[in-house]
């Protein structure tokens, strides 16, 4: 698979990864790794750890799980968008349902992802301004 590279000194985009098991954060942090113009710079576990996270790191793309354990994803989406800047927020979904979606981009988030998606489209969907 080939990378398109930005110029050496383009700055990388900073993402923060929000799912609730270990291993989706480590498989989210390894496939936008990849990415040139990506990093993560944060991980959280939790909305209220998610929050706390995008608060402190001020990232510009936040991917976002669904079922988080003590918060729901449209009101962290609501949450993170007072922050300012507010990040891009990608929903990271199981099944991305047209409902969800809709509520969702009505919230101000820029993306609904299906969790089985190729990994070139998880990587489009994150960059700001882009679409898959």
């Amino acid at each position: 698979m080939s990378v398109v590279r930005p110029a050496a000194d383009a700055p990388r985009v900073p993402c923060v990864a929000v799912d609730d098991h270990p291993v989706v954060r480590e498989g989210l942090r390894r496939i936008l790794g990849r990415t040139a113009d990506l990093t993560v710079v944060g991980e959280a576990a939790s909305g209220g750890e998610a929050l706390r996270v995008a608060h402190d790191l001020r990232p510009e793309v936040v991917v976002l799980d669904t079922s988080l354990p003590d918060a729901g994803p449209l009101d962290v989406v609501r949450q993170l968008r007072l922050l300012a800047p507010a990040p891009a927020v990608v929903l990271f979904a199981e099944a991305a349902d047209a409902m969800l979606a809709a509520r969702a981009r009505a919230a101000g988030l820029a993306v609904v992802q299906d969790k089985c998606l190729k990994v070139e489209w998880a990587r489009r969907s994150v960059r700001p301004g882009d679409t898959p």
